[in-house]
C-alpha cells in the first residue's frame, strides 16, 4: 500500500502537509497488520446483525436469564396463609412457616377460630400450642417472640407527636401547639386482640401447671398495657394519696404512718393482678413473674404520685405570665403525665419521673416564681424521690421489689414527716 502524493497540494520547500503525513503514518502502520479475512468477514457479519461473539453470548444469555428469573421471582406473589397452615406449623412445630405467617399476615397469630368462646384459650394460635403440651414450648415461645415484636416495634406516641409537631411547626413558621398521637383504629384493634390471647395464655397455663414461660406472657401483657387500665388504676391511687396526704386528712408536716394493708404499694399491686389474673396471686412465687408484678406495682405509684404535684394549666399560665424566660417545653413537660407506655419498661418511669420531679422543684425555688408547692402530699414525694436517688442526683438501681419497699417507706414517712414539713 503507497500513498499518492501527487494528490497533496504542495507546499513551500516541498514539504507535505500534516494532515496528509498523519494519514501516511496511519497507512503504513496498517500496511503490517495481517488479518484473517474469514473470520473479519464473519465478526463483520455478526456486528451487523447485532449479534455477540460466542463467548460474550453465552454469558449474556446466562446473565439474562437469571435477571429473568430474579424478576419472576419479585414479581410473584407472597403465599396466602390460612389458620390452617398456621394450625399445621404449630403441631408440627414448623418454626419457619410460623415467622413467615407473621410477617405476611400478622392477623393470624391473634385472631380466635371463627365462631369460638372468647373464653375458650385453646381457640387462639397460642393458646392451642399450649394445649399441645410442655413438648410444644419451643413453639410457644416463637409465638410469644412474635407478640412481643409486633408491641416492640410500634412507635411510642410521645416520638410520633413531637415529630408532627415539628413538620406542623416548620410548615407554620414557628412552634405549633403541641399535640399529643395515638395510634389508629386497626393498630388499637389489633392491640386488644393481642392482650386477650395473652390473658387467655395465662389462665390457660395456670389450668394445666405450665408456669416456665408464665413470666413471658405478662412481661408482653404489661408492656402492651392499655390506656385505660393505666389511667384508672393511675387516677384510682391519686384520690388514695389524696385521702393519706391531703390537707383534709393531716396537717403539712404531720408524722403520720400508714398501715401498710391501706398503703398505695398495696392497692397499685391488686389493680396490676387485677390486670393481668387474679390467679396469679398463687404464683406470684415464680421469681420471674413476681419481678415483673413488682416493677408494674412500683410505675403506678410513681406516675400517680406525679399526677398530685404536677402543674395544673392554671399554675402554667402565671408562671407564663410572671417569667416570659421559661421554655413552654419545659412547662409541657411539667404539667403532662408520666408517658404510660414507659410502664414496666425497667427503669424508665423512674427515671422520667426523677427527671420531672427535679425540674419542678428547681423552677419553683426560682426568685421570680409565683407557684409554691407546700405540705404532706409535695414533701412525700420529695421523700421519694430523694430514696430512689439516694442523694447520688441520679437513679439507684434496686430490684423491682426492692424499690417497692423504698416508695412504701418514704411514703410510710415515719422518718420524713417531721423533717420536711415546712418546705
Amino acid at each position: 500500500m503507497t500513498v499518492n502524493w501527487a494528490l497533496d497540494p504542495r507546499l513551500v520547500g516541498g514539504q507535505r502537509s500534516e494532515s496528509n503525513r498523519g494519514s501516511a503514518a496511519i497507512i503504513s502502520l496498517l500496511s503490517h497488520l495481517s488479518i484473517d479475512a474469514a473470520s473479519s468477514h464473519k465478526q463483520d457479519k455478526s456486528q451487523a446483525s447485532g449479534a455477540l461473539p460466542t463467548g460474550q453470548q453465552s454469558s449474556e444469555d446466562t446473565r439474562e436469564r437469571d435477571s429473568s428469573t430474579t424478576a419472576s421471582e419479585a414479581i410473584k406473589p407472597a403465599k396466602q396463609y390460612e389458620r390452617h397452615d398456621l394450625l399445621r406449623a404449630i403441631e408440627r412445630q414448623d418454626h419457619e412457616t410460623i415467622i413467615a405467617i407473621r410477617n405476611s399476615n400478622f392477623d393470624l397469630l391473634i385472631d380466635s377460630a371463627p365462631g369460638a368462646s372468647a373464653s375458650a384459650p385453646a381457640q387462639t394460635p397460642l393458646g392451642y400450642a399450649i394445649s399441645l403440651g410442655p413438648k410444644w414450648a419451643g413453639t410457644q415461645i416463637v409465638l410469644t417472640g412474635a407478640l412481643s415484636k409486633f408491641v416492640n416495634s410500634l412507635p411510642d406516641p410521645e416520638e410520633m407527636a413531637e415529630l408532627a409537631n415539628a413538620i406542623e411547626g416548620g410548615a407554620a413558621g414557628g412552634a405549633g401547639k403541641k399535640r399529643r398521637m395515638e395510634y389508629d383504629p386497626r393498630t388499637m384493634g389489633r392491640l386488644r386482640k393481642l392482650r386477650g390471647n395473652l390473658k387467655l395464655a395465662v389462665d390457660h397455663s395456670l389450668a394445666t401447671s405450665q408456669s416456665g414461660l408464665l413470666a413471658s406472657y405478662v412481661q408482653v401483657l404489661l408492656i402492651s398495657g392499655g390506656a385505660a387500665f393505666i389511667d384508672d388504676s393511675v387516677s384510682s391511687l391519686r384520690n388514695s394519696i389524696h385521702s393519706l396526704y391531703g390537707t383534709s386528712s393531716s396537717r403539712p408536716g404531720s408524722s403520720m404512718i400508714i398501715s401498710s394493708t391501706h398503703s398505695p404499694t398495696n392497692e397499685s399491686r391488686t389493680y396490676v393482678l387485677q390486670f393481668v389474673n387474679e390467679g396469679l396471686k398463687k404464683r406470684e412465687r415464680v421469681a420471674a413473674v413476681h419481678d415483673l408484678v413488682e416493677n408494674a406495682t412500683g410505675d403506678l405509684v410513681l406516675m400517680a404520685l406525679w399526677e398530685v404535684v404536677r402543674l395544673t394549666s392554671q399554675e402554667v399560665s402565671a408562671i407564663s405570665a410572671s417569667s416570659a424566660s421559661v421554655d413552654s417545653s419545659l412547662l409541657e413537660d411539667l404539667s403532662s403525665p408520666l408517658p404510660p407506655y414507659f410502664l414496666a419498661r425497667d427503669d424508665r418511669i423512674t427515671g422520667a419521673f426523677l427527671e420531672r420531679l427535679n425540674s419542678l422543684a428547681r423552677l419553683l425555688d426560682s426568685p421570680n416564681c409565683t407557684v409554691k408547692r407546700r405540705g404532706t402530699e409535695w414533701t412525700r414525694t420529695r421523700g421519694v424521690a430523694e430514696e430512689l436517688e439516694g442523694g447520688s442526683g441520679r437513679v439507684r438501681r434496686f430490684e423491682s421489689a426492692e424499690r417497692v419497699s423504698v416508695i412504701e417507706r418514704a411514703l410510710g414517712g415515719s422518718r420524713l414527716g417531721g423533717e420536711r414539713g415546712g418546705d
